[in-house]
């Protein structure tokens, strides 16, 4: 399996926190198992029937059905004890509409989608913490913008300019066995991450790629294609 990811900018406190997601689409199941795993309390607001539903009898959090624009809502979502409140609905008014809430009513931290790279600046204004573009970032990512303080600024990612691809390694994957100072990677492409036993390492050029293991490539987009090939 192969995936780009693009993440943005934040700094949060490394802690147990009380997360309430608003919405989510396809991307919300990854990243509130992510956050589950990490030992996060998940409270998920969707107002589609049918897809409170589905994630109720999917994942390990509370689901409530309803719109997370309405304060009354958010209240029965536990805003008053929230740390971080998420809004990726498809709609950035009403992601913005949330997290303004958010910060009236409980000045906690936000995290909000945005469809147009334009809304970026006008979002941050507004006080948004961390702003969030969907189409590149993965769940992983996310949970690591919204948990992580020492996440590094990767805006070039965003502006299509580089991606972080991941590979899952197998006993006939080129790499495997081989210490990432062995490996001869494109110009223009570098290993970040490797995601070993549950946990995001950061590598040594002596650490040696195993079977079972997720690897996260950074790769200028000029060389992703053969960085593709050598980690099949």
């Amino acid at each position: 399996m192969v995936s780009a990811y693009a993440v943005g900018f934040s700094i949060f406190e490394e802690m147990k926190m009380y997360v309430i997601v608003c919405g989510g689409g396809r991307m919300i199941s990854n990243l509130v198992t992510d956050l589950a795993a990490e030992k996060h309390d998940v409270v998920i607001v969707e107002k589609n029937h049918d897809v409170a539903e589905n994630l109720a009898e999917t994942l390990n959090a509370t689901v409530i059905e309803g719109n997370a624009t309405d304060p009354k809502i958010m209240h029965e979502a536990g805003l008053e004890k929230a740390d971080m409140v998420v809004a990726i609905t498809p709609n950035e008014s009403d992601n913005l509409l949330i997290c303004l809430n958010a910060k009236k009513m409980r000045s906690c931290k936000t995290a909000a989608r945005v469809e147009r790279v334009e809304s970026e600046e006008t979002f941050r204004g507004l006080g948004i913490d961390t702003v969030i573009h969907p189409e590149r970032a993965a769940a992983h990512y996310l949970e690591e913008m919204i948990t992580k303080p020492e996440v590094v600024d990767l805006a070039f990612i965003g502006r299509g300019e580089a991606a972080i691809l991941e590979f899952d390694i197998t006993k006939k994957s080129l790499v495997n066995g081989k210490k990432v100072k062995d490996i001869e990677y494109p110009k223009g492409s570098v290993i970040v991450a490797i995601h070993r036993n549950g946990k995001l390492i950061i590598p040594e050029p002596s650490t040696e790629i195993k079977p079972g293991e997720k690897i996260l490539v950074l790769a200028n987009n000029s060389v992703i294609e053969r960085v593709r090939k050598m980690f099949r």
